[in-house]
């Protein structure tokens, strides 16, 4: 996470990095394959992907997200 968890500026967007993924080709996989809003983002420090879910957003649509980035860890993006 490169969002600070217990910080007063913290709140409802994430911005998350996973090390060894190209983040914006992780970005354009989960929007293309899964219509998964997302908004990747590349700065000389460091790489990673903002998410935020709304108020409409359903469990279900959380624990899509979750799963999907989790499966892009352990088999990859093709």
């Amino acid at each position: 996470m490169l969002t600070p968890l217990d910080s007063p500026y913290s709140g409802a967007i994430g911005l998350f990095a996973v090390e060894g993924l190209d983040m914006p080709k992780l970005g354009a996989w989960l929007m293309d394959k899964y219509r998964i809003v997302n908004t990747p983002i590349v700065h000389p420090e460091f790489s990673g992907i903002r998410i935020t879910p709304n108020v409409y957003t359903t469990v279900d649509e959380v624990d899509l997200f979750a799963e999907k980035v989790l499966e892009a860890i352990r088999k990859g993006i093709a």
